[in-house]
């Protein structure tokens, strides 16, 4: 689980080439401005839960440019893919869906992992 402030528009951009991958800038340049600061602070949101519920499981770091944010909802759910192996069942394209929702100008995401 994490809970992020919603980045304003121009800090989203600024920080968009180090949170996003490079297919995340592509779909990203195909949205309305006004959607950037959502995208970015919901990818850095999902990748952050990713992160929490899988470093217990795997024991091994990875960062933002390790999973890609696929696509989301407007109903709040989130599907993310793995860029790199982590173990033997967390692999490079192992996909996972998760949540997130928006209150006012906070964003909230969740992953879970059944063990």
């Amino acid at each position: 689980m994490d809970l992020e402030n919603v980045l304003s528009l121009e800090r989203a951009e600024r920080l968009a080439g180090e949170i996003l991958t490079a297919a995340e800038l592509q779909r990203m340049a195909m949205l309305p401005r006004e959607q950037h600061a959502l995208l970015v602070t919901l990818t850095f949101s999902a990748k952050e839960s990713l992160f929490k519920a899988l470093y217990p499981i795997v024991q091994k770091r990875f960062y933002f440019e390790h999973a890609e944010v696929l696509e989301w909802s407007e109903n709040g759910q989130v599907r993310l893919r793995l860029l790199t192996d982590l173990s033997e069942e967390w692999r490079h394209g192992k996909e996972l869906v998760g949540q997130f929702a928006v209150d006012g100008e906070q964003l909230l995401s969740l992953v879970a992992i059944s063990v």
